[in-house]
């Protein structure tokens, strides 16, 4: 079969498009890339449409044995990649032969990185998109022997150069954009002036959610459950902060206080725990 095979799966390697759309209503949630900006870098350096299936790895990449000639490039985290055990660069498109064995090994920093080959990996489609999402996809990340198959590269699409300069080295304060959420007027004037003046500090975090700690905004506010979209930043009573991110609940009963941008979710995906983060409110 055309593709590849996990040899090993990495740390928590899955396999992610840009997502499924039209079944919030069952709870499912969106899923797809939690750093879309890179996610779609990967995808142009092989000539793919941005919706192409790639590989997302955090922390640790998997190793593959390819089965097949392809092409591949890495974008995000900084991580060593070889093949058959020489290092070759990211950001870079990269031919590979039947029996190339690739490893891509621990970041260096930031907590993702996107494989993609041209063309795209071929699994099955639950619910009108490949992203895993246990148990909507039988697994929630690679396996140990498991095949990738890939589709032909799309002959009339080209490797682009690089979009983008590469977020890296992060910043020691990683700096994220808002504006304001649904229940935005529902806060305190003292509240709102808190948010907006305050830095953070990463908690525990995954493909669900992220904590943001070390405020003081504490409040008892009561509100009906209501719709939760990636990006939503919820503030618990306790004071801490609840950004909802790819595979994040559907609904929450938190005040939505602010909503990330694209970029801004993106560069909080790369952030590890005890990460400072600053926020600002673009609109009062």
């Amino acid at each position: 079969m055309k593709g590849c095979t996990v040899i090993a799966a990495g740390f928590y390697s899955s396999l992610q498009d840009e997502g499924r759309f039209g079944y919030r209503h069952w709870g499912i949630p969106v899923s797809g890339p939690m750093d879309v900006v890179h996610f779609h870098h990967a995808n142009a350096l092989v000539g793919n449409l941005p919706n192409a299936t790639a590989i997302e790895c955090t922390l640790e990449g998997p190793t593959l044995l390819c089965n097949c000639d392809t092409t591949f490039a890495v974008a995000g985290a900084p991580m060593k990649i070889t093949k058959n055990e020489k290092e070759v660069p990211m950001n870079t498109p990269i031919s590979c032969v039947l029996g190339d064995i690739l490893s891509f090994g621990k970041m260096t920093e930031g907590m993702r990185s996107y494989i993609a080959f041209a063309g795209g990996v071929q699994t099955e489609i639950f619910f009108g998109s490949r992203s895993y999402f246990h148990p909507v996809s039988p697994q929630a990340t690679l396996e140990k022997g498991q095949s990738l198959p890939l589709k032909d590269p799309d002959k009339q699409l080209l490797p682009k150069e690089i979009l983008l300069s590469p977020a890296w080295p992060l910043e020691a304060v990683v700096k994220i954009n808002t504006t304001t959420g649904p229940d935005w007027h529902s806060l305190s004037k003292s509240i709102q002036k808190a948010l907006k003046t305050g830095t953070y500090i990463v908690g525990s975090n995954n493909r669900m959610g992220y904590q943001l700690e070390g405020g003081s905004i504490t409040h008892q506010l009561q509100l009906p459950s209501s719709f939760v979209l990636a990006g939503t930043l919820q503030l618990t009573p306790k004071g801490k902060l609840l950004v909802a991110m790819a595979d994040g609940q559907v609904t929450g009963g938190y005040p939505r206080a602010l909503l990330l941008d694209e970029a801004s979710t993106a560069a909080l995906a790369q952030a590890r725990s005890g990460a400072k983060v600053k926020i600002t409110v673009v609109d009062p």
